[in-house]
């Protein structure tokens, strides 16, 4: 490893071959199992929130005496989902993202930068993962081999910067999907609510006590949930575009490089998780996509001489 005063890259060749290494694999089979433990607690706050969306309207329109109580619940569950749930998801995405940094750090011959308070132990890695033939398995079946696109020859640092560039990149796509099926969501439960309480011929006062005041506290959080990948995705476009340009100038220096990871490694910390559903879904093409940039910025910037 290199200190940060002296930071030099090993050559694409290398690095291609570590990030396929098993040590290497088993830190990316384990950060995907932290994640996945992260996503079970956001998926329990989003099944509170649609529920609430869901059941509540239908409940005041039923029963115009419980609209109150279900306005209460929801109040309540939005506290509970932005304190305990909020909190632990918070921790193991913390975690998660501290083991991929050490990878990072693995593969691009990087020391650790910072202050990782949630860095899980080694032991604790070990447990995540498996043993080997856990670590093989899974590594197969969720593709992670190749994790990043080295191109043979390229210049070191270049190779460094254009993957951390498609890192960031992939998650920006990611983040703006998952941007634009909240307002769908969000836009679309409104219409069917507006809709159905028109045709029922609910009055003003029946419409904002028996649908509007349960769906609100949900819808807020929605919306928020919505602008926070909005800023998730323009944090990353911004970074990923710094990191274009200066791969285009010809003159990457590796100093550079260190701080694009740390900046790296606090976007990973504080960025909104992505549903399992929308990655699966999204995943080939985004990979497509950024496999053919990676390709395009480094036969521009020329290889190693």
């Amino acid at each position: 490893m290199s200190t940060s005063g002296n930071y030099e890259p090993p050559s694409a060749e290398v690095m291609s071959q570590r990030q396929d290494q098993p040590d290497a694999l088993r830190l990316l089979v384990a950060q995907r199992k932290m994640y996945s433990i992260a996503k079970r607690f956001l998926t329990s706050r989003l099944v509170g929130m649609f529920l609430i969306a869901i059941v509540a309207p239908i409940a005041g329109f039923l029963w115009p005496d419980v609209a109150v109580a279900c306005g209460a619940v929801a109040g309540a569950w939005i506290f509970f989902g932005r304190t305990f749930l909020n909190a632990q998801q918070e921790t193991r995405v913390d975690r998660a993202a501290a083991i991929q940094e050490r990878f990072d750090n693995h593969v691009f011959g990087m020391t650790v930068g910072g202050n990782r308070e949630h860095g899980p132990s080694l032991e604790d890695i070990v447990k995540l993962s498996g043993d080997l033939t856990e670590v093989r398995r899974e590594a197969q079946l969720e593709k992670l081999k190749k994790w990043y696109p080295f191109q043979a020859g390229a210049d070191p640092a270049t190779s460094v910067a254009v993957a951390q560039r498609a890192n960031v990149s992939y998650s920006d796509s990611l983040l703006r999907t998952t941007a634009r099926v909240w307002r769908f969501l969000i836009i679309g439960w409104g219409l069917i609510a507006i809709g159905i309480s028109i045709a029922i011929g609910l009055s003003l006062e029946t419409f904002l006590l028996v649908v509007l005041l349960p769906l609100l506290p949900a819808f807020l959080d929605l919306v928020e949930f919505s602008r926070g990948y909005e800023s998730a995705s323009h944090t990353r476009r911004n970074t990923a575009k710094a990191i274009e340009d200066t791969i285009a100038s010809g003159s990457v220096e590796p100093e550079r490089l260190l701080v694009w990871q740390e900046r790296i490694y606090d976007l990973r910390r504080t960025t909104p998780l992505v549903p399992d559903v929308i990655y699966w879904l999204a995943r080939k093409s985004n990979e497509q996509a950024m496999e053919a940039t990676a390709d395009s910025l480094a036969n521009s910037s020329g290889t190693e001489d």
